[in-house]
């Protein structure tokens, strides 16, 4: 994980649609490679994406960032959740 910022911040710029800094903290993490991270935390960054884009109205962002999520825990409720509003 990015040393610059946690997850805990990360989701408080979310709960505060601060998308243009929550963009910031996530490009260093999605630069990695997804096998650095567990699977738990690639989910929490690929929902937290796709949250980000919904919030901006990217719909098709939005749905491949949950597919990704998906891909690591296809029974995480949020993820299926938002799938089925994008």
């Amino acid at each position: 994980m990015n040393e610059q910022i946690s997850f805990a911040e990360i989701e408080r710029l979310l709960e505060a649609s601060d998308f243009g800094q929550l963009d910031n903290a996530l490009k260093p993490l999605l630069s990695l490679d997804d096998k650095t991270r567990s699977a738990s935390e690639n989910l929490f960054i690929y929902r937290t994406l796709g949250a980000m884009h919904a919030g901006q109205k990217h719909a098709d962002d939005a749905l491949k960032a949950y597919e990704k999520a998906h891909d690591f825990d296809p029974r995480d409720y949020a993820v299926l959740e938002h799938l089925g509003e994008v």
